[in-house]
């Protein structure tokens, strides 16, 4: 009898103990943590962590990293967070903290030329001038919700002396608060200059489709510099050159039309009368150009102009006399 009097009180006290943690507060809600978290507004929320927040799926937990940036929580806060929205959540041995990323939009080195760019010349800058930033220009981001048209150019100073520009930039991070970045670079002055789009060898007749324009800064160019694409049409190179490379005038030939060694017939001119002669090429030649030649009766040395085929024009008639002798 009195065993099940004791049974019976036994019972009777575990009901008491499940009505009174009723009474006395909420009960624990299971709950699952998330994982790969990646948010876009500026603060952390319950739900963010958690599956199923319950009806504190909407308080705010943390403020939220910078756009493009992450935090971690430790398993110990993990545990103080559950506990104290009264969360069903045990944490797993294996868990030590969870990873928080917050989305943004990445500018590009491009988008900040261009919005620097359009400073600089306000400036005074030359619109021809390429701009270098100093140093790695890398990991800015906005917010979602914002542009490029939403970063704030705090100054701009350009030296035109120096060429050198300095500006600070306010970049958005989300509500009110913003993100100073200081940037230094450069304004060069470029011209453009033609230069080889493929390797070629001698010999190759350079036409329009093998010349391409590429932008050099100006106080890098100079005399020895080829500038114009006619200097390079119809010519040929002196040596194999390689593609997208600066030209040098000397670089560049008229395609060889007498050959050193060739023997050719020497004209003259001396009034009305023609004179003609037999000589030998003492160097390369392509039309229009000016070689030393060998009279091949009196052994002298002379200068000429290749006209055409192997006929070349005496330019001093005096010294083709002298040499004839």
């Amino acid at each position: 009898m009195k065993a099940i009097k004791y049974i019976y009180l036994t019972v009777r006290l575990k009901g008491l103990l499940a009505a009174s943690l009723l009474l006395c507060g909420p009960s624990l809600q299971a709950i699952e943590l998330k994982q790969n978290i990646e948010i876009s507004d500026d603060y952390i929320y319950l739900s963010d962590i958690f599956k199923d927040g319950g009806d504190d799926g909407t308080a705010i937990i943390l403020n939220a990293p910078a756009p493009g940036k992450s935090i971690k929580i430790s398993g110990q806060a993990l545990e103080r967070i559950a506990l104290k929205h009264n969360l069903d959540w045990q944490r797993p041995d294996y868990i030590r903290s969870v990873k928080i990323s917050r989305a943004g939009n990445v500018i590009t080195t491009e988008e900040m030329h261009d919005l620097l760019m359009e400073q600089a010349l306000l400036a005074g800058a030359p619109d021809s001038a390429n701009m270098r930033i100093f140093g790695r220009f890398s990991g800015i981001y906005l917010p979602l919700d914002k542009t490029l048209m939403d970063i704030v150019i705090d100054q701009f100073r350009y030296d035109a002396n120096s060429q050198r520009f300095t500006t600070v930039l306010l970049i958005p991070q989300g509500g009110s608060e913003e993100k100073r970045v200081n940037i230094s670079g450069r304004l060069q002055e470029t011209v453009m200059v033609p230069m080889l789009a493929a390797d070629i060898r001698p010999g190759h007749i350079i036409s329009p489709s093998d010349i391409t324009w590429q932008k050099m800064p100006k106080n890098r160019v100079n005399s020895r510099i080829v500038q114009d694409e006619n200097t390079l049409l119809g010519k040929t190179v002196r040596r194999p050159i390689r593609g997208h490379k600066t030209l040098n005038v000397n670089d560049i030939m008229r395609p060889i039309a007498i050959a050193s060694g060739t023997r050719v017939m020497m004209h003259f001119r001396i009034g009305s009368l023609k004179l003609t002669a037999l000589g030998r090429a003492l160097q390369d030649g392509g039309i229009g150009d000016t070689i030393r030649l060998m009279n091949l009766s009196s052994k002298k040395t002379i200068e000429g102009k290749i006209i055409h085929g192997n006929r070349i024009e005496v330019i001093d008639n005096n010294a083709l006399i002298l040499a004839a002798r």
